[in-house]
């Protein structure tokens, strides 16, 4: 059986509440940029109008922007880092996010913040299309921004207005 995580950093719930933050009342992260005038928010990646009428959602409403930022986060997550061996990235990640999990997305994302690097070594294809790519923070970075792009179009599509 796996040693447990030694910390809360690396508890399970912590790492589940990151892709679809269900304790939380709102996505918001604190770094809002709507109020500056963006259709999209690069912080939790909310359209604008959602961010400004969150407190009158109803939950149902809540519960689809929360689980269409979670499926944009995963895509995300998978379409910048791709897995060669998932029983390795299985393995090396049970610890972290339990055995039970089927959350690819959660395990590259738990494995970047631990590779240092070796990316094979935990079952992932290193991303070396992108600048940067031996430093798992940088892969992070190109995630999240390919995550606020993702939410952009998808601002676009359903607007049919171009986000700036």
């Amino acid at each position: 059986m796996p040693e447990e995580p030694r910390n809360k950093r690396n508890h399970p719930a912590r790492s589940e509440h990151f892709l679809k933050p269900k304790a939380r009342s709102t996505p918001c992260v604190g770094i809002c940029s709507t109020s500056h005038g963006d259709y999209v928010c690069r912080g939790c990646k909310r359209f604008f109008n959602e961010v400004r009428d969150w407190q009158n959602f109803a939950p149902d409403q809540r519960e689809m922007v929360f689980n269409r930022l979670a499926k944009l986060k995963r895509d995300s997550i998978l379409a910048i880092v791709g897995i060669v061996d998932e029983a390795q990235l299985r393995s090396k990640t049970d610890a972290f996010v339990g055995k039970e999990s089927d959350d690819l997305a959660l395990r590259v994302y738990e494995a970047l913040g631990r590779c240092k690097g070796a990316y094979a070594g935990w079952g992932l294809n290193p991303p070396q299309d992108l600048e940067g790519w031996e430093d798992p923070l940088n892969v992070l970075k190109h995630i999240e921004d390919f995550y606020y792009e993702t939410s952009r179009g998808a601002f676009e599509q359903f607007y049919k207005i171009r986000a700036n």
